[in-house]
């Protein structure tokens, strides 16, 4: 689909939302509660979650064979999926003042983020190790950063600015072989000031807060072939402006470059597409239900 044309102002009084997140092979549920999955196009790419004034949250998608959790009925037909999982976050802020803040987490380390600050003009860099048993937290104007942790168990890591909280969890999750392997789950929450920018955000969650209502998208039904196995193909058709391929980050994966990218916007720019479907032929996942399109599910990350 084409991209929009800007309306003449912003929705007064969007619908209230509780949060989105893109987790386990990769599910999505949007600003608005809709629904799709989204696998991406090749191993290590990396792509657009949001995308807002100042800020981008990009995620690395990576292939994998993995296999049901034998909780799931379907573990008895279904030996092998080839999906996706998302195995890293990378977060872009501009400060109030300007400067520059880059936030790395990888959940093989998940006891510790790596930040960079780079100040405004040429002004000298500053790197910033978090570790739950020396600092884990960092504040610098209006960004606030910390590692959550219980008992030196990272539980995630969470950045919040003025408009947005990003929260970055660690998961895991076993192949076929029984490795266990790392992954992360990330959940975007909307603050006041999100929703009052003249601005709308976009990216592959982002383009969703100013929906009217849940618009689901296509998602992979898990019926195995005659070998017992799944390969997951949905790339967010029906919830999504443009094609999967739009919202791909080239090169530096903490780019803020892409299609519908919004992060220098300094005028007010389209919202998503009207004509996008309400529903697609693909079933979307119902509200609470753990199993029904996905192979990965929301594993602690020592299970």
């Amino acid at each position: 689909l084409p991209p929009s044309s800007p309306p003449s102002v912003p929705p007064s009084s969007p619908p209230s939302s509780t949060g989105a997140s893109a987790s386990g092979d990769v599910h999505v549920t949007n600003l608005r509660n809709g629904k799709f999955d989204i696998r991406g196009k090749g191993h290590g790419k990396v792509y657009a979650l949001l995308s807002a004034p100042g800020l981008a949250v990009n995620a690395k998608i990576e292939f994998a064979t993995f296999r049901l959790p034998p909780s799931d009925p379907r573990s008895v037909a279904l030996k092998k999926i080839h999906g996706s999982v998302m195995s890293e976050a990378y977060v872009t802020v501009r400060t109030s003042n300007g400067n520059l803040f880059f936030v790395e987490y990888n959940p093989c380390t998940p006891t510790s983020a790596h930040l960079m600050v780079t100040l405004k003009g040429d002004g000298p860099s500053k790197e910033v190790w978090l570790d739950t048993s020396l600092a884990a937290s960092f504040d610098m104007e209006n960004v606030h950063v910390v590692l959550k942790s219980t008992a030196g168990k990272a539980l995630a890591l969470s950045m919040t600015d003025a408009a947005w909280n990003i929260t970055i969890i660690p998961g895991s999750y076993r192949l076929v072989t029984g490795i266990l392997k790392r992954r992360v789950d990330v959940a975007i929450s909307p603050l006041p000031a999100a929703a009052t920018n003249p601005i709308a955000p976009h990216g592959i969650i982002g383009q969703s807060l100013h929906d009217k209502s849940a618009v689901h998208g296509k998602v992979d039904d898990y019926i195995p072939n005659t070998l017992g196995e799944f390969t997951t193909s949905a790339q967010g058709e029906g919830a999504i402006e443009g094609e999967i391929d739009n919202y791909e980050i080239v090169g530096d994966p903490f780019s803020t470059s892409f299609k519908f990218s919004r992060f220098d916007s300094a005028s007010r720019a389209s919202y998503k597409a009207a004509s996008l479907s309400k529903t697609y032929s693909g079933k979307p996942l119902s509200a609470g239900t753990r199993f029904v399109s996905g192979a990965i599910s929301d594993n602690p990350l020592d299970a």
